[in-house]
């Protein structure tokens, strides 16, 4: 084990060594496409869902709000025994651009609110928290480190101050209703190194250019996307210490050590150049899944995907669900279900 995941059990408060509470466990999916299914997350024995929450759909025009769709997707994960673990995202051109004719013919973009807009972004979050009162987490973006989630390139110091406003917003919720929601720093996509070219930021090094802009971070946890790399090989679970010990180094040189981190997306995938088998997938979750657990400073593992993506991509993207596209689970469904302690109908 590495030395800093082992110096964080050790240091851990002995009721979180004692691991009396097992961590929050669910799946990220397209719910807007893949809602019907989830019967599958519970045969799994998940308690949480994560969704992208989109700013666009919710107020596409200033002041006029319809989170209907949303309030029926909810209902859907109430139903199966799971809480939302949102993730906000997709500035409306009216909060992003003042070219607004010039915003409108890009079509969907997902791009930041600009800096007078943050006023409308933390009411939003507040919005967010207020209706769902029983969110387990608000995350703040999806993989800024990312141009294609952070358009026109990514920013961390505008990832921290979007991550701090939605804060203000969610706090304000919590503090009228007695609520506990904490705001995250948006789970980052793996990088190793930052590769200007392609407009990517290494993880750790976007992580902690965040806390530089807003020493201590104004945030309640660092969400974190560990996937191993992408060929199948048995030292998966060694990269994913790595990428978590990664971020505990930034955490403790930021003076905020201790910080929850929390893991909401994670996978193997059974496509792509590098496929994992079915039962290599199966064993690796699992045993991902106990290796977390593990660890007293990771409160939620969010397996990605549910549903196996499109075919047509030809990428590992095809491959992470543990439900095949013709809705044939795979051995990793069950797998999941043995170390939840949860009965799964297709064993």
């Amino acid at each position: 084990m590495a030395l800093l995941t082992t110096l964080v059990m050790l240091l851990a408060p002995a009721a979180a060594q004692a691991g009396s509470e097992p961590p929050h466990f669910g799946f990220n999916d397209d719910w807007v496409k893949n809602g019907d299914q989830l019967e599958f997350v519970q045969q799994a024995g998940a308690d949480v869902t994560r969704a992208v929450i989109s700013w666009q759909v919710v107020e596409p025009e200033p002041g006029q709000f319809d989170f209907s769709a949303y309030d029926a997707l909810v209902e859907q994960f109430r139903a199966v025994g799971t809480r939302p673990l949102w993730v906000l995202a997709d500035a409306p051109c009216w909060a992003q651009s003042k070219d607004m004719a010039a915003c409108e013919s890009r079509g969907f973009e997902p791009r930041p609110p600009r800096r007078n807009a943050y006023d409308e972004w933390a009411r939003f979050a507040a919005l967010v928290a207020h209706r769902y009162q029983d969110t387990v987490a608000i995350e703040a973006w999806n993989e800024a480190n990312l141009d294609n989630f952070w358009m026109p390139r990514p920013n961390p110091a505008r990832a921290a101050e979007v991550t701090a406003w939605a804060n203000f917003g969610v706090d304000y919720s919590n503090s009228i209703n007695g609520t506990e929601i904490p705001t995250l720093f948006g789970g980052s996509a793996p990088l190793y190194e930052t590769i200007p070219e392609k407009r990517e930021i290494a993880y750790d090094e976007f992580l902690r250019e965040a806390y530089e802009e807003i020493p201590g971070g104004y945030w309640d946890g660092v969400a974190i996307h560990p996937f191993p790399r992408f060929k199948a090989r048995k030292g998966y679970l060694d990269d994913i210490e790595e990428h978590l010990d990664a971020i505990r180094v930034v955490l403790f040189d930021a003076r905020a050590i201790g910080t929850p981190i929390w893991v909401t997306e994670v996978g193997l995938s059974t496509a792509g150049p590098f496929p994992y088998s079915l039962e290599d997938q199966a064993r690796g979750l699992k045993r991902i899944y106990r290796l977390l657990k593990r660890m007293p400073d990771v409160p939620v593992v969010v397996v990605h995907r549910l549903i196996d993506g499109p075919k047509k991509l030809e990428t590992a993207e095809s491959g992470w669900g543990v439900v095949q596209r013709d809705l044939t689970p795979k051995p990793a469904l069950c797998s999941l279900a043995t170390v939840r302690g949860a009965a799964c109908v297709n064993q």
